[in-house]
This record gives C-alpha cells, structure tokens and sequence, in this order.
C-alpha cells in the first residue's frame, strides 16, 4: 500500500509533471480566451456586414488558385449567374458556359493577362441565367503571388452592372435620336434659311410686280377718267349734231328725200346706238371715277326704285316681279341700285317669246361657311331670278365681259356692257358674282356682299 502511495501520491516526479495552476497564470488564460472570443464575434459580426453588403451591392467574390486550377466562387457570386450556391461546381469550364459567347474571349483574354502578371484583371462581359436572361457582370481582380509558399491565385469580385448598362443604352439609343433629331434640325433650318431667302426674293418681286401693277392701274384710271371726260364731252357734241340736223332734214325735206328717208332713219339709228354705247362705257367708268362713300342701305327701298325706273318696260312686257324680303347692308346706293337696274332689265329683255318674264329678287345673310354668325362675319347672298330664254354656261366668264354679246343686235337691243358694269360694282363692293342658267329655262345671277365694309373701304371713294 505504501509503494502504491508513493508512487502515486508522494512521488515527487508525479508533482513536477503535475503542478497546480497558479492563480496568476489561470486569470491570464481566462483574459486570452475572453480576447479571442471577442474578437471571433467582432470578425463573424464583420463577416456578416460584409455578406450583406455583398449581397445588396450585387457583388461576390472569388479565388482562383492557378498551378492547382482550383476556384472559389462565393454563393453571392454565384447569384450573380442565376444559380444556387455551389452551382458553377469550382470547376473553370463551368464559369465558361455561362460567359455570353460573343464576351468569352475578350472576358478570358484579360483573366489571362492578369495571370501572366501582365496587367490587372478587369472586363465586363455578360452571363446567361439558366431562365434566358442576360445580365452584364464587371470583373475585377489581382494576382497575388506568395515565394515562400510558391503559391500564385487572382482574388477578385464580380459586380452585377447591368442596370448601368441597361441605363447607357437607354441614353445611346437617346442619344442617336437627339443626334438625329439634331440633323434634321440642321436640314430644316438650312432649308427654312433657304426658303427665307426664295421667299423673301419672290416676296420683293411681288413687291415690284404690284407696283408696276398699280402705277400702270393709275395710269389706267386715269385714261379712263380721260375717256369719261371725253366722252361726256367731244363725242356727245357731235352725236346730238347729228341727231338734231337729222330731225331738221326730216321736218323740211322729208317730202323730197323720197327713198333718202330710209338712209336718213338708218343714220339717226346708227347714232342713238352710239349715243347709248357712250352712255355705257360713261356708267363703266363712273364705277370707279364717280364712286360714292358706303353708307348703310335698305335694299328693299333702292331694289323698289330700280323696279319704279323700269316701270314702261315690265308693262310693255307684261312682265312681272317678286321682291323678297331684303336686308340693309354697307354700299354704295346709287351703285346698287344699277345692279338691281341691269339685272331686272336683262330679265325682261331676254325673255321668252310669248311668255311673260316673270323675276324673282330673294336674299338670305349668313356667314362665309353657310352658317349663322356674328354680323361681322355676315355676309349678303342675293339672287335675281327669271324664266328667261337662259344660256350655256360655258359662256359664263363671257357675258361680264366689255360688250361681248351672245345674240346678234337684230336679236336683242343693247350694248354688252351691262353685266360687265354689274361685276365692276361688285368687285368695288368685296363681293362677288356668278350665274347658274339652263337654256329655254331661265337663269339666276347670284351675287354675294359683306354687310359691312372695313374701315378703308369705306373711306376709299373719288370725288
């Protein structure tokens, strides 16, 4: 018993292998364990900031060990390919599948590079996800070699840039269309520059053109003021010399003249047929040079007056006419009552044989477009109708123009200045005229006026 004590419990070699920790030395091992565990839970606190980084960043990382081809992809890498973790298998060809074809070599050619330690490693290239969907990674990475262990490895990251990439094509692609909407910018401003000029050119040449127009309309009234004064003047004179000292061969030598009468009568014709031509060139050309002011004017009363002068002839004919309501308008009242003058007195010369011309006068007031408007938009449509013997309307340019007939003067008596007297009225007046007509039928003459008259117009007259 005493030997196994000893052994066991005295033998001093038993206490020098065994020694009872000193208290100094546990405190001290008890501080360590403490510093390490802190700072194990500082390192997994860091770590996990750091995947969470990671992770919201859309960025992982990798190692990849060259002599052994080994490679480390971590799952938020691995993310960034569409796959699962452990999904490229560390195996090289498998990160290669996933590199978009037409990015591989460029993507290859620059992890190469960096292995040579050439330069360091940096691509952007795109991945294909298992769904179809391609998103566009940058990579970046350096070698690290380590001599004493003989060791060579590229650490790197991967960082998902495809809304980057997404975001500058977008801007590309709006880019060129600036770029284009900026060519065409260009083109449209040299050609508004050039049109501009053409414009501005033909502008001057209008221009020029109204002013000879309007130097040679000068000229032209005034001939035809000459004319007028002319007219009312030396050849009125000599027409009624003609007529008077026809009258005078009449009243004393009628009884002789035997068969001369008959050329006596032709002569005294052949005048008042000039003293009536005279008389219709003077009223052509008082349209302008004895114009009076536009005032306001009751139709009804200068249409009444015009229907009194032709009072003999609507008898003579048997004829009758229907006056419609007409409305007050802005004219010239002695103007316009030639127009309703002529008009009416065409219908009752150019009526049917047999058939008593029977004319209808009708007006309505509406606006250019044929609507009700505001009075300063209305405009006057006048209508004077008749059951005439009518005419082709391809003559109808034809009948306003200075004495151009469409019967012979056996036919009917007149000059062929009437109407061309009525559109000169109504030219003066901003208005104009046409006519619809049917052969054996009748004919209508449509005339439209404004109601009222600008300013200018209305102060627009010759004394």
């Amino acid at each position: 018993m005493a030997e196994r004590g000893e052994s066991f419990d005295d033998a001093p070699q038993k206490q020098e292998e065994e020694p009872s920790p000193t208290p100094h030395a546990s405190s001290s091992a008890q501080t360590t364990l403490r510093s390490l565990e802190e700072e194990i839970a500082r390192l997994t606190a860091e770590r996990q900031r750091l995947t969470f980084a990671q992770r919201v960043g859309r960025i992982g990382t990798f190692e990849w060990d060259i002599p052994s081809t080994r490679i480390t992809w971590t799952s938020e890498l691995e993310a960034l390919y569409g796959l699962p973790p452990g999904g490229l298998e560390g195996r090289y060809e498998r990160w290669r599948q996933s590199v978009h074809p037409d990015d591989l070599a460029r993507a290859e050619e620059s992890l190469q590079r960096a292995a040579r330690g050439e330069a360091s490693y940096e691509a952007e290239f795109r991945v294909i996800w298992p769904d179809g969907s391609i998103h566009w990674l940058l990579a970046k990475g350096n070698l690290q070699i380590d001599e004493t262990r003989g060791t060579r490895r590229i650490i790197g990251v991967n960082i998902d840039i495809t809304e980057r990439k997404e975001a500058e094509e977008q801007i590309a692609s709006k880019t060129a269309l600036l770029q284009i909407a900026h060519q065409e910018l260009q083109h449209l401003n040299a050609n508004l520059e050039s049109l501009v000029i053409q414009r501005t050119h033909e502008y001057l040449e209008m221009v020029e053109t109204l002013r000879q127009l309007n130097a040679e309309l000068e000229r032209s009234n005034q001939e035809l003021q000459d004319f007028a004064h002319v007219a009312s003047h030396d050849l009125q004179e000599p027409l009624r010399k003609i007529q008077a000292f026809g009258n005078l061969l009449e009243e004393e030598y009628g009884q002789e003249l035997g068969d001369g009468k008959a050329y006596l009568d032709r002569m005294r014709v052949a005048a008042s047929r000039m003293q009536r031509l005279i008389n219709d060139l003077l009223m052509f050309a008082r349209v302008t040079t004895r114009a009076q002011p536009f005032l306001e004017t009751d139709l009804n009363l200068i249409a009444q007056e015009a229907i009194e002068d032709l009072e003999a002839s609507v008898r003579l004919h048997q004829g009758k006419i229907e006056l419609g309501p007409l409305p007050t308008i802005e004219a010239d009242p002695l103007q316009m009552r030639q127009v309703f003058q002529n008009l009416i007195g065409n219908a009752l010369k150019f009526h049917k044989p047999d058939v008593p011309p029977h004319v209808r006068i009708s007006a309505e007031v509406r606006n250019q477009a044929g609507a009700d408007s505001s009075p300063e938009q209305q405009f006057c449509t006048l209508r004077v109708e008749d059951n005439g013997i009518g005419f082709d309307e391809k003559y109808l340019d034809r009948i306003f123009t200075v004495f151009q007939r469409l019967h012979g003067k056996g036919q009917y008596e007149g000059t062929g200045v009437g109407l061309a007297v009525v559109r000169k009225i109504i030219t003066r007046h901003n208005g104009t005229i046409t006519a619809q007509s049917t052969p054996g039928v009748g004919s209508t003459f449509i005339i439209v006026l404004p109601t009222t008259q600008t300013a200018k117009d209305r102060e627009a007259y010759v004394e």
